[in-house]
């Protein structure tokens, strides 16, 4: 799996991490762009 750098959706690069989900999140328009990540 590699690892998202800028959203697809918008362009972004504002993106969030959240270990507790295991998700990436583009914070410029809230898209889930990946889950289910494993530490």
């Amino acid at each position: 799996m590699s690892m998202v750098r800028k959203c697809p959706e918008c362009g972004g690069m504002n993106l969030w991490f959240n270990t507790d989900k295991g998700e990436v999140i583009c914070r410029d328009c809230g898209l889930v762009v990946e889950d289910k990540l494993v530490d």
